[in-house]
C-alpha cells in the first residue's frame, strides 16, 4: 500500500513469517487503508493456518 506522499508498505512472506517492509518511512494510514491492511493480514493468517493443518501428520 502507498500513501499520498509516496511512502510505501509491503508485506513479504517467507517460511510462514510475515515481514513488513517500508520505503521512505512508514505510510500514513487512513481508516480505509487500515481496513484494507487488516483484511490482508487476516487472509495471510488464514492461509498460514490452513497450510499448517494440511502439513500435520495424520494420527
Amino acid at each position: 500500500m502507498q500513501d499520498e506522499a509516496g511512502h510505501e508498505l509491503t508485506l513479504v512472506t517467507e517460511n510462514q513469517r510475515l515481514q513488513v517492509v517500508t520505503t521512505q518511512g512508514a505510510p500514513s494510514l487512513t481508516p480505509q487503508t487500515a481496513r484494507d491492511l487488516a483484511d490482508e493480514l487476516t487472509q495471510w493468517a488464514d492461509c498460514q493456518q490452513t497450510a499448517r493443518s494440511h502439513r500435520q501428520p495424520l494420527p
